[in-house]
């Protein structure tokens, strides 16, 4: 849409910061119509767009509401369905072959950072018959959604990774996402701020198509009576995070299907003892 209206004189300015496989950063700006109404022909067709930013913001993430209103002259519904397409296969291929990682924002996912290159499973420093079974297991696991139904199974998959910190447990998950082409959301549990509702109100609603990354999950319990997060009493230590609460949001009634989720710790002995 910003392609097609050229000749407009009120702009904004996007910046947007691009890190290289090698690490530098860069920073590229453009010029995006701004908030008002704007006017552009497209497949010969006049059309207005009205940018609304309101003075509200979004419930819990504190963004402006913005909105976007298209008009144009004439009865052809299907130039806009058009418009549209292209808005979205412009948008997709921005992002084509590589992975989104979003984290968890108050009660919302959100992107974090700019998107990540996909990387060769057959990159991870790991015996290739360790990756070809992990990875044939998930492959397996998508295409066998009609059993999970059939047979009244919750259509869900859990892997635990273990070992020394930086042996390639994340690595080998952000190239598995690659490998199917799903996007990562990170949870780290140990966050003290974290409460059953919240953990249960994200983990139902994932973005689709993504990977759900518990980070550390051994330290999730670890010391949580003897560290009262600001604004808590001990009275209020049953409304944090709880180890039946994390049960439920993995495996319980509000849990959603069609999940795949990742357990990372760097102690799995650890882990008994929650048990």
């Amino acid at each position: 849409m910003a392609r097609n209206v050229k000749h407009t004189q009120h702009l904004s300015v996007s910046t947007d910061l691009v890190k290289h496989d090698n690490g530098t950063v860069t920073t590229s700006f453009g010029f995006l119509p701004s908030t008002g109404r704007h006017y552009f022909r497209y497949k010969r067709t006049f059309m207005s767009c009205e940018r609304v930013r309101e003075t509200n913001t979004l419930a819990r993430s504190g963004q402006l509401w913005e909105s976007i209103v298209i008009t144009m002259l004439g009865y052809n519904k299907h130039k806009l369905l058009d418009l549209m397409e292209e808005a979205k296969f412009e948008a997709i291929q921005s992002i084509e072959g590589r992975t989104i990682v979003y984290s968890a924002m108050g009660h919302e996912w959100r992107q974090f950072g700019n998107p990540l290159r996909q990387r060769p499973v057959s990159s991870i420093y790991l015996p290739s018959q360790v990756r070809s079974r992990v990875l044939n297991d998930i492959e397996e696991f998508l295409s066998s959604q009609d059993w999970y139904v059939d047979h009244g199974v919750p259509y869900r998959r859990g892997y635990l990774f273990y070992g020394e910190p930086g042996s390639g447990k994340t690595s080998f998950i952000h190239a598995l996402a690659g490998a199917i082409g799903y996007n990562i959301c990170v949870v780290n549990l140990s966050e003290k701020t974290w409460t059953d509702d919240r953990l249960q109100y994200l983990f139902a609603n994932c973005p689709d198509r993504s990977i759900l990354l518990l980070e550390d999950v051994d330290a999730a319990f670890i010391d949580r009576q003897a560290e009262i997060p600001r604004g808590y009493t001990r009275a209020d230590a049953h409304l944090l995070l709880s180890y039946s609460g994390l049960l439920n949001a993995l495996d319980g009634v509000m849990s959603s299907d069609a999940q795949l989720v990742f357990m990372t710790t760097n102690h799995k002995q650890l882990l008994d003892r929650l048990s």
